[in-house]
């Protein structure tokens, strides 16, 4: 499970496989396409990302994802323009309990700068329960616990990445202050 979440390649198999919403990777591009986004297959906090809206661009992002990635290997995407979420996801005795972190992009745009915890509209909100507890039945029981980046667009959720770990900075602190929440406890 985890190296299927890891690598931005398998984890676009991996949501095929189990018909979870996310930006189909792009296999063969055409014109109607654009724009897309490159990214490198194994890396985090936007290295190496490029937003791409001509063809004659298009292999210079490649090339530069490449280098940035630890294998040399880099997808294509469409480009989906949206608001960014995250969200760490518990599962205790039948239960799933989940933050939403709003979070945005002011100097670097796929690198985050801000977030603060949300609520987010009734409908959305069951839509991400319904999600969530799919993921859940899809890695398996012994699986307590995942964060994941997602887009939200017109209602519509598409999934960046499923990480079986705790995310870094300091978000579990945030959503301790906010919520009063015991993060930390419920995740070890």
């Amino acid at each position: 499970n985890i190296q299927q979440t890891n690598d931005k390649i398998e984890f676009s198999n991996f949501c095929s496989k189990h018909d979870l919403p996310y930006p189909k990777m792009l296999k063969e591009i055409s014109n109607s396409d654009y724009p897309l986004i490159v990214k490198p297959s194994d890396c985090f906090s936007g290295v190496g990302v490029s937003v791409v809206n001509h063809p004659e661009k298009l292999s210079r992002a490649f090339a530069w994802a490449q280098r940035c990635s630890p294998t040399n290997k880099a997808i294509a995407q469409p480009f989906i323009s949206g608001q960014l979420f995250s969200a760490s996801v518990f599962y205790n005795n039948g239960r799933v309990r989940y933050f939403v972190v709003k979070e945005n992009s002011h100097i670097d745009p796929f690198s985050v700068d801000e977030s603060y915890v949300v609520q987010l509209p009734k409908g959305t909100d069951q839509i991400l329960q319904d999600l969530f507890a799919k993921i859940f039945r899809v890695l398996g029981k012994h699986q307590k616990f995942f964060h994941t980046q997602f887009i939200l667009k017109d209602s519509k959720i598409f999934l960046i990445e499923l990480m079986l770990r705790c995310p870094g900075d300091l978000y579990g602190r945030l959503v301790e202050l906010s919520t009063n929440f015991d993060y930390f406890g419920n995740y070890i």
